[in-house]
């Protein structure tokens, strides 16, 4: 009987895109802007039109920020520490899950999900 450990599959399909993750791979995120655990290192999504797949080093998960009081502001994405915390200004624990599920925090709401491409928002242009 094969060990389920090693098995373990995570799927997220959209319109037109499917990807895999298995254990021992590589986490691929969308990526615009810089995240940081400081708010005054933290540095918007500027062109949307940038946003890529980038490859997340080990223990880390995608990441969406949205700072819902900047009008028309890109949400800020890429690889982020599953044991940091982002800059919320309200003590809520940023829980991780295979899709990107917002979690509205005062003026920001963020995801963490741990499926390649999860942090994607499917109606903007992204870049491979």
């Amino acid at each position: 009987q094969q060990d389920t450990r090693s098995t373990i599959r995570a799927c997220l399909c959209t319109e037109d895109f499917c990807n895999t993750v298995q254990d021992g791979q590589s986490l691929s995120c969308y990526s615009c802007g810089k995240l940081s655990s400081d708010i005054t290192m933290m540095e918007d999504c500027v062109n949307i039109t940038t946003t890529h797949l980038t490859t997340c080093e080990e223990g880390e998960a995608c990441v969406t920020f949205i700072q819902n009081y900047k009008e028309g502001g890109a949400p800020i994405r890429g690889c982020f520490s599953q044991t940091s915390s982002l800059p919320l200004p309200l003590p809520v624990p940023l829980l991780s899950s295979p899709l990107c599920e917002l979690q509205e925090a005062g003026p920001v709401s963020t995801c963490m999900c741990t499926t390649t491409g999860c942090n994607g928002d499917q109606h903007q242009p992204t870049h491979q």
